[in-house]
């Protein structure tokens, strides 16, 4: 398959579950960083104390099509 701006792709899994990568997101992660994750970070400061949880997206492809797989989850402090 051959990869360009045009390339969409999804996510699977986590709190982006079935919503559209950017087309321009998937070309530069494919083309420049292959190995690197997509990190999406969500921050939550009404509790104890804030803090981000961060989710880790890696491309793979599957029949033909790029999706962003939920690679893994980390739950960090936010500091000041």
């Amino acid at each position: 398959m051959k990869l360009s701006k045009k390339t969409e792709a999804t996510y699977v899994g986590g709190s982006k579950d079935g919503i559209l990568v950017r087309p321009s997101m998937v070309k530069d992660i494919i083309t420049f960083t292959p190995t690197l994750p997509i990190i999406v970070s969500n921050c939550f400061y009404d509790g104890d104390y804030p803090i981000a949880v961060n989710e880790y997206y890696y491309f793979e492809e599957n029949n033909g099509t790029i999706v962003f797989k939920l690679g893994k989850t980390e739950k960090v402090e936010l500091v000041d």
